[in-house]
């Protein structure tokens, strides 16, 4: 019940001011190393967040969300993998909010992406580029 709270009321107080996102990120990161638990909670609550608000093209939320998810893969709460599966559910009926949402998620993650997964990011730009040709 405890984790639960926590996890609302830091999901809400990040889509309430996303300019500190970084912090809530780094707040759920060491929080995550002594009880992972919640940060498995806060991660599943999240995704589940982001696909409701990409569903009704809610574009506002997605995008803080996205940004939450973005800072959570740079704190190796959540694995590089849920950020390439997110450019690509992104990327594979692009309109333009949703190439807007994969661009700001990109400025977010990209550099620990790079690092990790090199070949997933050439793939996503790849993307980008059969996009804009």
């Amino acid at each position: 019940r405890g984790r639960g709270l926590f996890t609302r009321s830091l999901m809400k107080a990040q889509i309430a001011s996303p300019g500190f996102t970084h912090i809530y990120a780094a707040l759920i990161a060491v929080i995550n190393t002594k009880l992972p638990e919640t940060g498995e909670l806060l991660l599943k609550r999240v995704v589940y967040s982001f696909k409701r608000a990409y569903k009704r093209r809610d574009k506002i939320v997605a995008t803080a969300v996205a940004k939450f998810i973005a800072h959570l893969v740079n704190h190796q709460v959540a694995h590089e993998l849920l950020a390439l599966q997110l450019l690509t559910i992104l990327l594979e009926e692009p309109t333009n909010d949703s190439v807007e949402i994969a661009v700001n998620f990109v400025k977010e993650v990209g550099q620990i992406l790079d690092e990790l997964s090199p070949q997933g990011v050439h793939a996503i730009f790849e993307r980008f580029r059969a996009i804009l040709h």
